[in-house]
């Protein structure tokens, strides 16, 4: 399998996973769950994502979709950027990535309820990567 496909994979298991945790505990983790359409969003969005990561990480930028149980109408999108990306650049990357999950949310018939914040965070190494500086 080649590395876009493990990371798409990774990714796909960790969201899952972090699903399937959430479940009721009082109940011995045998409650079922049904994720909310913005979980849902979050995967299809984040696996997409995933194929293209390695490519964005080189040009030292990236994005991440986030669902927050509090704010169950909405999703984060995350722009993840190094000190070589330009202002202009994370705009563009954000603007992207909320075409993006609008397009997906109105592929999916849940665009008249979805909001959208946007995040951007300053790092010193890809996700999963030893850090660059200390």
């Amino acid at each position: 399998m080649n590395r876009p496909a493990w990371s798409v994979a990774a990714i796909v298991a960790a969201v899952l996973g972090s699903l399937a945790w959430g479940a009721d505990s009082d109940s011995g983790g045998g409650a079922h769950y049904s994720p909310t359409r913005a979980e849902w969003l979050c995967v299809l969005l984040n696996s997409d994502q995933a194929a293209a990561s390695s490519l964005q990480f080189a040009d030292g930028a990236g994005v991440v979709y986030h669902y927050d149980q509090a704010q169950p109408d909405s999703i984060q999108i995350e722009v993840l950027y190094n000190v070589n990306v330009a202002e202009n650049q994370r705009r563009h990357r954000a603007q992207h990535a909320e075409r993006q999950a609008r397009e997906m949310a109105k592929l999916k018939g849940w665009d008249d309820w979805l909001k959208i914040n946007v995040k951007e965070t300053k790092i010193t190494r890809m996700p999963a990567v030893k850090p660059l500086e200390k």
